[in-house]
């Protein structure tokens, strides 16, 4: 699927910066103890390194995602060069136990939403020596 011009730019940009200048110090902790960062953090990171407003940093972001959900419910993979493809894995039929009623269930055929990231991105990432607390 053609994403359009607005998007595909702003996502490759994204993608290509070096460094996103941290100013924030607020994070929101996950059930793993660690920091991680929130859309609206997002927002005003891309606001601020590209000099956007917030609201149309924010639609920017809505768009991509409702754009990526879309394309993957409809069964296309979405590739963002610098970045990473979001492709759909194919998981088989298996049986399953619910052990508080203590019977087997048929899991059926599905697909799951899955993230693989470039060679870029994964050696930026590899570099990382602790995660932050």
């Amino acid at each position: 699927m053609r994403i359009n011009a607005l998007l595909c730019t702003f996502a490759f940009q994204l993608a290509k910066s070096q460094k996103i200048t941290h100013y924030t110090t607020t994070y929101k902790q996950n059930k793993y103890n660690t920091k991680i960062m929130t859309k609206q953090e997002l927002v005003r990171a891309i606001s601020h390194e590209t000099g956007i407003d917030q609201p149309t940093a924010l639609a920017s972001v809505e768009a991509l995602m409702n754009i990526i959900k879309e394309t993957m419910a409809n069964g296309e993979n979405v590739y963002l060069r610098g970045f990473g493809t979001f492709n759909l894995k194919k998981r088989a039929a298996k049986t399953a136990r619910n052990i508080t009623k203590k019977e087997t269930i048929i899991v059926p055929e599905h697909y799951i939403p899955a993230f693989k990231p470039c060679p870029e991105f994964q050696s930026r990432v590899a570099e990382v020596k602790e995660v932050k607390e």
